[in-house]
């Protein structure tokens, strides 16, 4: 049994060195265009398609504060 991702938020996380990671894992967690996962995905572990795929705008998340 491995980590439960559910919602949790890889945004701008280095998972290259990731060992046994799953699709599940993967697909059930939030990342962005910064996540970085490991080189060497088998195809059925793919950046999943409801990631965001461009990185925050610094100044948008200052100016909402």
């Amino acid at each position: 049994m491995g980590a439960d991702l559910r919602d949790a938020d890889l945004a701008a996380a280095d998972l290259s060195r990731a060992l046994f990671l799953t699709s599940p894992q993967v697909h059930a967690a939030r990342g962005d265009a910064r996540t970085r996962l490991p080189t060497r995905l088998p195809a059925r572990l793919a950046r999943p398609g409801h990631w965001d795929p461009q990185p925050p705008n610094p100044a948008a998340v200052i100016a909402s504060a």
